[in-house]
C-alpha cells in the first residue's frame, strides 16, 4: 500500500475508533501497539493514529478518567456485564436445549429480575457465547461453535497478514465483552475478510 494512503487509512480508522465512544476502544489501541512489536513496519501508522485517537478522546470528553470507576464496579460485582452474564447463565439453566428464543434476552432478563435484581435491561448478554446459549440454547451454541471450528480448519490461515489476523483477533476478543457482530460495519468487515481469504484460497486450488 502507498505510504500516504496508509496514513490516510490510519487517520480514518483511529478517528472512527475514537468517535465510537466505547471503552473497548482503549483495548483496541493497546492491541494495535502489540501488533507494532510483531510488525514494526506499521509503527508510524499506529503512532499517528494513536495521537489522533487521544486528541479526539480528550476534546470529546471520553478520556480514561471518565471510566475510572469501572474497575471498582467490577471488583464489587456490580458491573453491568457481570449482571448480564449471570442472567444469561440463568436463562441457559432454565432453557438448556432450545433457549429463550431469538431476540428475547431483554424480556427474560425482566422476568428474572426477581431472582437477580438489576436496575436496567439490555438486549444482549455482552458475550457472544453466553448470548447464543441463552437465546438458542446448548443446541444453537454447539452449531455456532461448529461453524467457527469449520472456518478455522477448512481455510489456510498460514499466509494471512498480521493486520488481518489482528483485526479478527480483536473482533473475537471484543465479542467476549460486547456485541460487535450486531453492528453492520463490524459484522461486514469480518465477513469481508473471511470471504476474501476464502476467495484467495479457491483461486490457488
Amino acid at each position: 500500500m502507498n505510504r500516504h494512503l496508509g496514513y490516510l487509512a490510519s487517520l480514518f480508522l483511529f478517528s472512527c475508533l475514537a468517535f465510537s465512544g466505547s471503552r473497548m476502544a482503549w483495548v483496541y489501541l493497546f492491541l494495535f501497539w502489540i501488533l507494532v512489536f510483531i510488525k514494526p513496519k506499521i509503527r508510524a501508522n499506529v503512532m499517528l493514529g494513536s495521537v489522533i485517537f487521544v486528541l479526539i478522546r480528550t476534546f470529546e470528553g471520553t478520556g480514561p478518567s471518565i471510566h475510572a470507576g469501572a474497575i471498582e464496579r467490577i471488583a464489587s460485582g456490580q458491573d453491568h456485564r457481570i449482571l448480564m452474564w449471570k442472567h444469561a447463565l440463568l436463562m441457559i439453566w432454565q432453557h438448556p436445549f432450545n433457549g429463550v428464543g431469538w431476540g428475547e434476552f431483554s424480556y427474560n432478563m425482566y422476568q428474572n429480575s426477581i431472582l437477580i435484581p438489576v436496575g436496567f435491561l439490555d438486549r444482549n448478554a455482552h458475550n457472544i457465547f453466553l448470548h447464543i446459549g441463552a437465546e438458542l440454547g446448548i443446541v444453537g451454541l454447539c452449531i455456532f461453535i461448529f461453524l467457527l471450528w469449520t472456518i478455522k480448519h477448512t481455510m489456510d490461515w498460514k499466509g494471512i497478514s498480521v493486520l488481518i489476523s489482528g483485526i479478527l483477533t480483536i473482533q473475537m476478543l471484543h465479542s467476549l465483552v460486547e456485541f460487535p457482530m450486531h453492528y453492520a460495519y463490524l459484522l461486514g468487515l469480518t465477513g469481508l475478510i473471511i470471504g476474501l481469504k476464502q476467495k484467495e484460497q479457491n483461486e490457488k486450488t
